[in-house]
This record gives structure tokens, sequence and C-alpha cells, in this order.
């Protein structure tokens, strides 16, 4: 899984060969809008994907079989803070 910084954002499967198998952006399927600014991603124990998006202060999961994106009911007060490396 990578993401795109592009404008709405997109979030891309990759094959071991490195070529983009799928991308996700936004659903048309659900009301949440465009993605922005996604600074992390993790997959689920059911191969869905979560998403970080940081500039609406909210994390999303993605349906990876129907693209669908919800909003997961998570406090994120304070806004999403990205580690420094």
């Amino acid at each position: 899984m990578v993401s795109q910084y592009t404008s709405p954002g997109v979030v891309s499967l990759a094959g071991v060969d490195g070529q983009v198998v799928h991308s996700y952006g936004q659903s048309q399927t659900s009301d949440v809008g465009p993605m922005m600014y996604l600074v992390g991603l993790a997959v689920t124990k059911n191969d869905n994907i979560l998403v970080a998006d940081s500039d609406n202060n909210r994390i999303l999961s993605i349906d990876r079989s129907t693209g669908c994106v919800q909003e997961l009911a998570l406090s994120v007060d304070g806004g999403i803070q990205q580690l420094e490396m």
C-alpha cells in the first residue's frame, strides 16, 4: 500500500513488481469527501485499509472489495500528528 500525495489523495495497492494493481480515491458510494494529506496507512486483519487523513483530522476505512470509504468514529482531538524521522 502506498499513499500518493495528490489533490485529492489516492491510496494505491502495488504488486511485487512495483506496478499499481488498484487505486482508491474518493468513493462514489459514500459522502466522506476527498482525502487530503495522507500520513499513515494500515491494513486490518479483514484486508481493509485504514488511512490517517491529516488535513481533514480523521481516520478512514476503505473496503478493498467494494472501494467504499467510511469515516471511523474515532476522536482525533488536537489533530493527527506526523512523526518526524
